[in-house]
């Protein structure tokens, strides 16, 4: 079979699927609108949330869940191969119920219960909304996850857990062995190389272990040892020692130039030169890498399994786009201010 049969269905309904992205004239109204509420009307009427009077947090809700709705259409016309690559994108918030159930559970044990809006994963995701409701301790968790991928990261996290009790070390192992898991399944696929264009996932993997890299430091002060030890596992070309020197600096902006520039393919660490002060606005330089990257292969890639895994992450950025907007409009944030929050939209 011919690469464009493979792809040929699948694609065309992506093509499909992109005249219902948000426009940069979309953007504009949203931005000149003066409160969540009125962008809530108009993904109402752009058929992106089911009402026009829903809560904020209902609104993001329905706007996630517009990316595993994506996923699931073009998931029906691909070949296996290709629908366990894309499956990671509803995998993606499996993790996301997954971290939230271990939170929760985290906090009750601190007197602290945790009001949680899960995600509901369909029939391709891992687990049910009402397994996962029903989780009120780690046994019940550990017995839910051992058919799946989660299950050994979870066992040997859980096993740390035990002993100091730090959440973020908890959530930051599942989130890389789940990276991991993805990569491998990507690898062994391999058909999203092109000759000058990196790969989408390729992108988002190192933007994620950079970011990562930076919080785990800075945010929770965690040393370089332990540091590497989480971003290390999907980096594996890297060596260790190489990321280790990388973050031995002690300011963030220098972290930020030294990691980028080791571990980013020279045409794309060149775009990522400079010393950024705020971690945020390294984030948003890193989406817009990935958001970049994502609409070349839109171009370039034709009928193929990157067109496919590129528009997901387009999927993904606007995703968070809408989701950052609503919060700067709930927290009256100025529109010069809230720009800068979003990626590729101004």
């Amino acid at each position: 079979m011919s690469e464009l049969s493979k792809y040929a269905a699948s694609c065309v309904r992506v093509h499909g699927m992109r005249d219902c992205l948000l426009s940069r004239e979309d953007w504009q109204r949203f931005l000149q609108t003066g409160s969540a509420a009125g962008i809530i009307s108009q993904l109402y009427h752009k058929n992106l949330v089911s009402s026009a009077s829903l809560e904020v947090r209902e609104a993001e809700k329905e706007i996630r869940g517009n990316v595993i709705k994506a996923a699931e259409k073009i998931m029906r016309f691909v070949p296996r191969s290709v629908g366990e690559m894309l499956a990671f994108f509803i995998y993606y918030f499996d993790l996301i119920n997954l971290e939230t159930v271990i939170t929760r559970l985290h906090r009750m044990n601190e007197d602290m219960p945790l009001k949680t809006l899960l995600y509901d994963t369909g029939r391709f995701g891992l687990f049910s909304l009402s397994d996962l409701t029903e989780i009120n301790n780690f046994i019940m968790l550990e017995e839910l996850l051992k058919k799946s991928f989660f299950s050994d990261p979870f066992n040997l996290a859980l096993g740390f857990y035990k002993e100091n009790e730090i959440l973020a070390d908890f959530l930051a192992s599942l989130e890389f062995a789940f990276l991991d898991q993805w990569r491998q399944i990507i690898g062994r696929v391999n058909r999203l190389k092109t000759k000058d264009i990196p790969s989408t996932f390729e992108v988002f993997l190192l933007t994620k272990s950079v970011m990562s890299a930076l919080r785990l430091k800075f945010a929770r002060k965690r040393k370089e040892y332990d540091v590497q030890r989480f971003i290390g596992v999907p980096l594996q070309p890297f060596s260790l020692k190489t990321l280790r020197a990388a973050m031995e600096i002690d300011e963030p902006g220098k972290v930020f130039h030294n990691l980028t520039q080791t571990i980013f393919p020279k045409s794309l660490a060149k775009k990522l030169e400079g010393r950024e002060i705020d971690i945020k606005l390294m984030e948003i330089r890193l989406k817009e890498l990935i958001l970049e990257t994502a609409r070349k292969h839109q171009l370039k890639s034709g009928f193929s399994a990157e067109y496919l895994i590129s528009f997901q992450f387009i999927k993904m950025v606007e995703a968070d786009n809408i989701i950052t907007l609503l919060e700067c409009k709930n927290n009256h944030m100025d529109i010069e201010e809230a720009k800068n929050y979003l990626v590729g939209v101004t």
